[in-house]
């Protein structure tokens, strides 16, 4: 409803001008939920090549300083004792126990590291068991050091390969040196 001009009264908005200001408002949130779980999804599987690429450092300097790949069992490899015994590994190589964790695990779970008082240990990278011939692990070059527990972004499990290449099980079918040479 709108006054005359010079009359010294206010304008004001109708209950409909009102509802429908509303609503567009809703229907533009309702259309960026979705754009806003992609995000946080890129952002997610982004924190779990960081992690990987620490592993791989952490591997790395241990090969170096140790002369072979660390022996530890795989026959569980979701076990507590598997999960203690990669973060011992690795830890005095700078590879701290968050990242063992996926963000995208802490937050199926419901809680993350940092706010959990959870003592459990767990470990969202597998490691893959090489022999303990010295740097063993280099002479596959394809072969993954760690791979991620499940695909948990869309698009495989990533992997980390002896080159500090993180890529997914998506991108490894699609890339010719893995495809298996027949004679």
């Amino acid at each position: 409803m709108a006054a005359a001009a010079g009359s010294g009264q206010c304008q004001a908005y109708t209950l409909i001008e009102l509802m429908v200001a509303i609503l567009l408002v809703v229907f533009l949130a309702a259309l960026s939920i979705p754009s806003f779980n992609w995000v946080r999804n890129r952002m997610d599987r982004a924190a779990c090549a960081n992690n990987l690429r620490g592993l791989h450092l952490g591997a790395s300097s241990f090969l170096q300083e140790q002369g072979t790949w660390p022996q530890i069992g795989s026959s569980d490899p979701g076990s507590e004792i598997y999960a203690r015994a990669w973060i011992a590994a690795l830890e005095r190589y700078g590879v701290s126990e968050e990242a063992w964790h996926c963000p995208s695990v802490d937050r199926t779970l419901g809680k993350s590291l940092r706010s959990s008082g959870v003592t459990q240990k767990r470990v969202d990278y597998y490691a893959t068991p090489f022999g303990d011939g010295p740097r063993v692990a280099y002479r596959w070059p394809t072969q993954p050091w760690f791979a991620e527990r499940g695909d948990l972004h869309g698009d495989g499990n990533l992997l980390i390969l002896g080159t500090g290449e993180v890529l997914s099980l998506r991108e490894v079918y699609k890339d010719a040196r893995f495809r298996r040479r027949t004679p």
